[in-house]
């Protein structure tokens, strides 16, 4: 086999391969990251909620808060709940300069959504104080990554299968063109054609 050859089939199958994936992994990543983060508009709709609750809260009015929150469960078929903090201190002092400033049960609408994961994510709205918040589980109309599936068989199977098809005509086109050659100079210098020469058509051979 001609060295040139080789090494011409090394850098398209081996580099080729090795870059094909590389870039697939990329921008799969790159795709799945941007799919993981709610809409704005679910963002602005899970926070708008948020503030209503906390208006309810500071009202005093249980019991209205209780029903909008009831409501709210029905309406979407998910699970609210308002949360409130509180720190206990059992042992050793603190300085002025240290506070505390509460816990996080749920999730930042602004963060990234697991999207491999099945249950829903627990949204919190922190209150303005920040010892009280608002929590819903989200929406399956807000869920995130609904294209996630399709877009891994785009990326992971269809568009390899695709650039590795073309690179298998490429080849198979390459090896056989001169390979046709030869066998049609084989016919004619089989019919007595004793003048035919393979090699002005095939390129000289490469040591």
């Amino acid at each position: 086999m001609s060295r040139k050859l080789l090494w011409k089939f090394l850098l398209i199958i081996a580099t080729g391969t090795v870059a094909l994936f590389s870039l697939i992994n990329y921008f799969t990543s790159q795709t799945e990251a941007g799919m993981k983060m709610i809409d704005q508009s679910y963002r602005d709709e899970i926070t708008s909620l948020g503030r209503h609750a906390e208006l309810l809260f500071h009202s005093g009015d249980q019991q209205a808060l209780s029903q909008w929150l009831k409501d709210i469960q029905q309406k979407e078929s998910t699970e609210a709940s308002i949360v409130e903090y509180q720190f206990n201190q059992v042992a050793g002092n603190l300085t002025d300069d240290i506070y505390f400033n509460g816990y996080h049960f749920g999730r930042n609408v602004d963060w990234p959504i697991h999207l491999d994961f099945k249950d829903a994510s627990l949204m919190e709205v922190p209150f303005e104080d920040g010892q009280v918040s608002f929590l819903i589980a989200l929406l399956d109309r807000m869920k995130p990554g609904s294209y996630l599936p399709t877009i891994r068989l785009i990326l992971q199977v269809l568009v390899p299968f695709v650039l590795l098809s073309l690179m298998a005509i490429f080849l198979y086109r390459h090896i056989m063109q001169p390979l046709m050659i030869l066998k049609g100079a084989t016919r004619q210098f089989s019919k007595g054609d004793y003048t035919v020469r393979a090699c002005e058509h095939i390129g000289k051979r490469d040591d």
